[in-house]
């Protein structure tokens, strides 16, 4: 993801071996958190942010035909994750705090209420096997299996110092072999004064 000063977030893919990123859907459009489908063959993303009055759905790009497709029933929400046995997406309702979690059965082509946070669920993440989604909150990290409702806590972020962003909040990730990826803040922050003489 990208953005230009007065213009929306734009999703770009580039070459592994670096060069020139390439905007994913030229337009006025925004793309939100893409990410590829498990093939590499497609990329799934949100056209809406967060607490900016925008409207949100989910849509997928065939990388090959360059053809965009709406994913039924997908209006209202946002941060679409793919799961590595490209069975199912999971995404959040498009609020500014998201506290509901739902999945997608492409099989069905249907969405279900998977289940609701009162403390936010932020950025999603499953894991390697597809059997789990993780996601974090402002002090805890939890998880949800596939066929229940109910989550459990991992550990505690309490004392992790994590970088927050205005737009993006506290970034956090799953890596492939399932370790949860945290951006710490190592940075300090002074008061100073400065006195000038000016001729």
């Amino acid at each position: 993801m990208g953005s230009q000063l007065g213009k929306p977030w734009k999703a770009y893919v580039i070459s592994a071996q670096g060069g020139t990123p390439d905007e994913l859907a030229p337009g006025n459009t925004t793309e939100g958190d893409p990410a590829f489908s498990p093939d590499g063959t497609r990329i799934v993303f949100s056209t809406g942010e967060p607490g900016v009055g925008q409207k949100s759905e989910i849509r997928i790009m065939d990388l090959k035909t360059k053809q965009i497709s709406t994913v039924p029933g997908s209006g209202g929400l946002f941060s679409p994750r793919w799961s590595p046995d490209g069975r199912y997406l999971a995404a959040l309702d498009f609020e500014e705090i998201s506290k509901t979690l739902r999945i997608f059965a492409f099989q069905t082509s249907k969405w279900s209420d998977w289940t609701t946070d009162p403390d936010a669920i932020e950025y999603p993440a499953w894991t390697s096997d597809s059997h789990y989604v993780e996601y974090s909150t402002d002090a805890e990290v939890k998880e949800i299996r596939v066929d229940e409702t109910h989550t459990e806590t991992l550990f505690s972020t309490k004392g992790f110092h994590q970088y927050f962003t205005p737009d993006f909040g506290t970034w956090t990730d799953s890596a492939v072999d399932n370790p949860r990826m945290f951006l710490r803040d190592v940075s300090t922050q002074n008061l100073y004064t400065l006195d000038m003489n000016f001729p």
